[in-house]
C-alpha cells in the first residue's frame, strides 16, 4: 500500500462477519484495503465460483473463499497512512480475538488468516519473505495497552451487535 500517498486514497480497515458452521455460529475476518467495495465483491464472487467449480486463484484467503461466505459488513473506517493502516489493522484483529476469549478458530485477517486452528506461535507476514511477531507477542503488547481496557468496557455491546445481526 505504499503507492496510496501517491494517489491520494486513504486505507480502509474492515471486519466482515461470515457464515458459521457446526462448531460456530459465525466467523469474523478483519482486514485491509484501499478499495473496499472491490474486495468485499472480490470475496463475494471467490467464494460463489470456487463452490461453483471455478478455482482460478483469487486473491483471496481459502479462510474465505472456500469455507466462510461474507454475510455483512460488521465496520468499516477510514484511516491515515501506510504505517496507521498496519497498526490499525492489527488492533483491530486484536480487539476482535480479545472479544472471543483470544478462541483460535473464530477471527482471521491482519495476516493471521490460515484456514484451520490458529497457533500462539504463528508469525504475522511481513513483506514478501519476513516474518513479525508471533501473535502471543502481538496480543500480549495489545493486552498491555489502554485499548483492552476500554474493549472490556463495552464487550456486552460488541457481542450483543453481532449476535443481533446473527438474529440469536
Amino acid at each position: 500500500m505504499a503507492h496510496l500517498h501517491t494517489l491520494h486514497i486513504r486505507p480502509q480497515i474492515y471486519v466482515d462477519l461470515l457464515d458459521g458452521d457446526d462448531k460456530h455460529p459465525y466467523y469474523l475476518y478483519v482486514g485491509a484495503t484501499e478499495d473496499y467495495v472491490r474486495r468485499y465483491h472480490q470475496k463475494v464472487q471467490s467464494y460463489d465460483d470456487f463452490h461453483a467449480g471455478d478455482n482460478d486463484g483469487w486473491s483471496t484467503p481459502d479462510f474465505c473463499r472456500k469455507h466462510h461466505k461474507v454475510i455483512e459488513t460488521l465496520s468499516l473506517r477510514f484511516v491515515d497512512g501506510g504505517k496507521t493502516c498496519a497498526a490499525e489493522e492489527q488492533n483491530t484483529f486484536m480487539k476482535w480475538f480479545h472479544l472471543h476469549d483470544c478462541n483460535m478458530e473464530i477471527v482471521r485477517g491482519a495476516d493471521w488468516c490460515k484456514p484451520g486452528v490458529l497457533q500462539w506461535s504463528d508469525r504475522k507476514r511481513v513483506g514478501r519473505n519476513g516474518f513479525g511477531a508471533t501473535l502471543r507477542d502481538a496480543y500480549d503488547t495489545w493486552s498491555g495497552s489502554d485499548q483492552k481496557i476500554e474493549v472490556d468496557r463495552h464487550k456486552e455491546t460488541f457481542l450483543a451487535y453481532v449476535r443481533a445481526i446473527m438474529g440469536n
